[in-house]
């Protein structure tokens, strides 16, 4: 009802309404409210420009304009996922080897599994990437060291939309 109010966009009634359903304790439904008041900001408000509506449109879909954390928390799991992918496939592929200093060989299932988590999981270290590396020497080796960086962008900004949606830092009020 309120998102097709003829006067336009106004942020103080979803935020009375969510108020009042905090205050009967009905939080899930004020964040429900809270989200489709970010919505009707999208749809009808002054945003600005397009890069903002971009931001805002992001916000939205990866963690819910603040209001859905555990989303990048499933996308952190998804990255851990790819990396698992990743180490696996070098392994099969004899992409990966032991670090220098190490006995030489492929590397087994146990430093495989530590070495994904080690890429896609930030401030996590298992010791995996201490103990495997892709073989950069082979054109497919420094394509899967590729895909390792991008596992390590994607775990980054996972953990850190993640950590900003849980602490409240990206909730709009207006």
């Amino acid at each position: 009802m309120l998102a097709e109010h003829p006067a336009g966009y106004r942020a103080q009634p979803y935020q009375q309404l969510a108020k009042v359903h905090r205050a009967a304790g009905h939080e899930r439904d004020a964040r429900r409210i809270l989200i489709a008041q970010q919505r009707d900001l999208r749809r009808r408000g002054d945003i600005g420009g397009p890069f903002r509506r971009l931001v805002h449109r992001l916000s939205g879909v990866l963690i819910g304009y603040g209001y859905r954390p555990w989303r990048p928390l499933a996308g952190l799991l998804a990255t851990v996922f790819l990396a698992l992918l990743l180490t696996f496939g070098a392994g099969a592929g004899n992409m990966s080897t032991h670090s220098p200093g190490r006995p030489p060989g492929a590397c087994t299932a146990v430093e495989n599994v530590g070495f994904a988590v080690d890429l896609a999981v930030p401030l996590v270290k298992t010791g995996g990437s201490q103990r495997c590396e892709f073989d950069v020497t082979k054109l497919a080796g420094q394509w899967y060291l590729a895909g390792g960086w991008f596992a390590q962008v994607l775990g980054w900004a996972f953990a850190t939309l993640f950590v900003a949606g849980y602490t409240g830092l990206v909730r709009k009020s207006s």
